[in-house]
């Protein structure tokens, strides 16, 4: 709307939203800072609700989650590296998935701050117990978010997934780079909620 308004075009009927209605109900695909915390606290006791955390918080998109390896996670110095990814394969790809490193700025370190660090502890704790438990038929190939058994999951599992705990929660999950790697990536319902506030819920010092 600035935009057309800079450039001296009017549109009938559509009028730039108040500051009380951005605060409400948010850009279109895109969470307020309490409809962030509100999701976040109803997915709380779900198994891979510190890779939530991190498309919440960090922007995570959903191939990033999937490939991000604990050997990327500083947690002494509280620091994530984005810089592998596991991509859905056009053609006969095994599997039909590839890994690789983002594309251009995609590739970038993220401070986080103490809060996040608990949560990620606590995932690799938990993820240490599935370890011991299942023993020599553990594959320990170093994901962060991964299968009982170690493997790396699909990146169409954390867009599953993701919509249904939207639909639990009462909230929807179609405008989210979750759904695809070729959806506009300021679609941030998704996981990456700009709002100074809701950062600050949990702790994060900045990104790269």
């Amino acid at each position: 709307m600035k935009a057309l308004k800079d450039l001296g075009v009017v549109i009938d009927g559509v009028r730039q939203p108040r500051p009380d209605e951005r605060e409400e109900h948010g850009r279109k695909g895109i969470w307020t800072a309490k409809q962030c915390a509100q999701f976040l606290a109803h997915i709380a006791d779900d198994r891979l609700y510190a890779a939530w955390v991190l498309v919440v918080v960090c922007g995570l998109r959903r191939g990033e989650v999937a490939g991000l390896k604990w050997s990327k996670i500083d947690l002494d110095h509280k620091i994530l590296h984005v810089h592998w990814q596991r991509a859905v394969a056009s053609g006969e790809v095994e599997g039909g998935v590839v890994e690789k490193a983002p594309k251009g700025k995609s590739k970038r370190s993220i401070l986080f701050g103490s809060a996040l660090g608990t949560v990620l502890s606590e995932h690799q704790r938990r993820q240490q117990k599935e370890m011991a438990e299942a023993g020599l038929l553990y594959k320990e190939l170093g994901y962060v978010f991964c299968k009982e058994d170690g493997t790396p999951y699909h990146p169409k599992y954390f867009t599953d997934r993701f919509r249904a705990l939207c639909s639990r929660g009462g909230r929807t999950g179609d405008s989210c780079c979750m759904t695809g790697a070729t959806r506009p990536r300021p679609l941030v319902l998704t996981m990456e909620c700009r709002d100074t506030r809701c950062r600050s819920v949990w702790g994060t010092r900045g990104r790269g």
